[in-house]
């Protein structure tokens, strides 16, 4: 390893940056792949303020913070590059033609609306049937897998009949695209794309999406088999409760639950103790056939799947694995929110485990959810390429990620900005109390009904909550294997 990093530290003196950083990417996915990664490490929360660049512990520190930023965004008085000045063009058309929030509103009400969940159904079907009629077409004359081969004339037979099928569903089609509600949910939708057009708004806004540089994502399975594997790791270390045994669950649906909307419904992994229940009626005598059909007749050709029953009696851990650390600040207040949800239930919470040989069945006792501490779960992640530039393991940003740093931004130009003009910008901060007393409104949706300042509470909450799970060593990070060849490049390159 020691000559690799050699190698990597003299190839770094002759690369550019933002190859560097697509460099990076790839290796690391190799990296993974291969299992060449340290044990994960806890973040401390020093170190997540420290590598955080607006912080909200108060409105002196947030003022310091956002002047830098400012600043920096706009140098010697003018836009920092191309996507500054599309954001102060985004905000310009904003304030002439309206924001349009109402627009996409109802807009976005429309695509959900029944009539347009009926309509999308009947593309579907008219879809499939002209694919059908293409396939009985491509295979006239042709010997299929049991040597049966489709004449002309069975063929052009099929073919009619699916075509007096497909004239069915355009009619039906028709009829329902003169129906009023269809004709209120397009007027709506036509209404908000009008608005994008004319403003310029939609060009613009695709041009800031497709903006920047496209970095190669670390291949997001190798990385989560990482994580699992030091999951386990870490569960073979822990001593069981009395009569239980410790286990590793993951990829957790609680199926047979519905979740309130918005709520995380797929858990990663839990660090669970078990404890085996006794067999009911019924376990042993279920039988799969080859075609997955359960009998109970005693004549399936497979042997019977076994049924084998657990309570949890206590969960010792709970793991998310974040490929992007931006992903950490909003997944734990959604998984604060589902660990409330779940300990509030008045029943037990099953979760099936199956395999072809054996199908465990799982009973969550509310209660583990409820004696599990502050923010329930903890979180794996990556530092990511600019971290491993600057040669350190500490995420940027993680308690306010740079996506929410430019949602931020662009709303306080739409919003906030007493001008629009980069040096007059930089030239006076006299709006930044205003602007902290309304943070956490750039996060509103257009169909919200909650009040802005309860965007602001949640937001402050999101961050402390953060903040509180570093503290207790739940902000995990694999190591990058390139952070020393990183740390040891010129210092340009860090730079």
């Amino acid at each position: 390893m020691g000559e690799a990093v050699d190698m990597m530290h003299t190839a770094l003196k002759d690369v550019e940056l933002c190859n560097l950083q697509f460099c990076h990417c790839v290796v690391r996915s190799v990296m993974c792949a291969l299992h060449l990664h340290g044990k994960p490490v806890p973040v401390s929360a020093e170190d997540v303020r420290a590598h955080t660049h607006l912080k909200f512990d108060s409105f002196e520190v947030f003022a310091k913070d956002w002047e830098r930023y400012i600043l920096k965004k706009f140098p010697r008085g003018k836009p920092e590059n191309e996507m500054v000045d599309v954001c102060l063009k985004i905000a310009a058309a904003r304030r002439r033609y309206g924001d349009g929030k109402e627009l996409e509103a109802e807009a976005k009400a429309a695509e959900g609306s029944v009539a347009m969940k009926e309509a999308k159904g009947l593309e579907g079907k008219i879809a499939r049937a002209a694919n059908g009629i293409q396939l009985v077409e491509d295979q006239v004359d042709v010997t299929n897998k049991n040597g049966k081969v489709i004449t002309r004339e069975k063929a052009d037979k099929i073919i009619a009949g699916k075509r007096v099928q497909l004239d069915e569903l355009n009619k039906e089609m028709e009829k329902h695209m003169t129906t009023p509600q269809y004709t209120e949910a397009m007027n709506k939708i036509h209404a908000y794309e009008s608005y994008l057009k004319d403003s310029g708004l939609g060009e613009l806004m695709k041009k800031k999406n497709s903006e920047g540089a496209r970095l190669p994502p670390v291949a997001g399975y190798t990385f989560e088999v990482e994580a699992l594997a030091a999951v386990e790791e870490i569960a073979r270390g822990l001593t069981p409760c009395e009569g239980c045994e410790v286990v590793v669950l993951s990829n957790i649906t609680f199926k047979k639950l519905k979740m309130p909307e918005k709520l995380s419904t797929e858990f990663d992994a839990f660090v669970v103790h078990r404890e085996q229940l006794p067999e009911e009626a019924g376990d042993k005598d279920t039988k799969t056939g080859k075609d997955g059909k359960v009998t109970k007749d005693g004549k399936a050709k497979q042997d019977a799947q076994k049924v084998v029953r657990y309570r949890v009696v206590k969960v010792e851990g709970w793991y998310e694995v974040k490929l992007n650390s931006g992903d950490v600040l909003l997944a734990a207040g959604k998984h604060m929110k589902a660990k409330t949800f779940l300990a509030s239930l008045d029943k037990e919470v099953i979760y099936e485990n199956v395999t072809p040989e054996v199908k465990e069945v799982y009973k969550f006792p509310p209660s583990v959810f409820g004696d599990l501490d502050g923010y329930p779960a903890t979180f794996i992640t990556l530092a990511g390429p600019n971290s491993a530039l600057q040669g350190h393991n500490v995420p940027r940003n993680l308690a306010f990620p740079t996506s929410m740093q430019s949602l931020l931004f662009q709303w306080f130009l739409d919003y906030m900005a007493p001008t629009l003009e980069p040096a007059d910008l930089i030239a006076d901060f006299s709006y930044t109390p205003a602007l902290y007393e309304r943070l956490g409104e750039f996060l509103m949706r257009p169909d919200s009904t909650e009040p802005p300042e309860s965007y602001r509470d949640n937001l402050f909450k999101s961050v402390t909550g953060l903040l509180n799970s570093a503290a207790k060593d739940k902000i995990l990070v694999l190591p990058d294997p390139l952070v020393q060849a990183f740390s040891r490049a010129d210092a340009t390159l860090s730079s």
